[in-house]
């Protein structure tokens, strides 16, 4: 097996581990009374900011910016600009889902193309109590050609990715996180 290959795996172990743990909270969010609320929202925004940064170690930047679009939408219900409903619960649900399937597959993480699924995270975002019931487009014209987005501004997923990697910061605790993880590997290696 190629080191990138072994490396990816631990990567992917780790993933799962984490996203078993989101996936019952996330479910857990609507039932969760207000006093529990505030830590399970927490646990999944630490959760996924983890897939995030451990995503773009292993060079998965397309996986790294679809984790940073849940964590916008968990950081705007942790401020209050957004509440806990059925409909947002699903959105969340359905982009761990995608998140799932990268993860468990070394070139969908770094490759895929997650447009659509940053689109209808953004779009939790511009429309706090509007969700959207499908993917956010303007429909197909009367031929049947591709949809137009909805978002015609918004910058390609690649860009994003890249732009969003370059400008991580990684505060010490989570650098120190980072650093333990990168020394269990070279253990395991050898």
């Amino acid at each position: 097996m190629a080191e990138d290959d072994k490396i990816f795996e631990l990567f992917a172990e780790s993933c799962l581990e984490q996203l078993r743990g989101i996936e019952a909270a996330i479910l857990d969010l609507e039932s969760a009374g207000s006093g529990v609320l505030e830590a399970k929202v927490a646990a999944v925004f630490r959760a996924a900011h983890t897939i995030k940064g451990d995503a773009g170690a292993v060079g998965a930047a397309p996986l790294a910016a679809l984790c940073h679009a849940a964590e916008s939408v968990l950081d705007a219900v942790r401020q209050g600009r957004r509440r806990i409903e059925p409909g947002l619960v699903g959105e969340l649900l359905a982009v761990f889902d995608v998140i799932r399937a990268m993860v468990e597959d070394a070139d969908k993480a770094r490759t895929r193309d997650i447009s659509v699924e940053t689109a209808r995270m953004a779009a939790l975002l511009e429309l706090p109590e509007k969700l959207p019931a499908a993917a956010p487009t303007r429909g197909n014209d009367c031929a049947g050609n591709a949809a137009e987005p909805a978002f015609p501004d918004a910058a390609p997923a690649e860009a994003i990715a890249d732009e969003r990697i370059r400008k991580l910061a990684i505060p010490a605790r989570e650098l120190d996180i980072l650093v333990d993880r990168v020394g269990e590997l070279g253990i395991a290696q050898a």
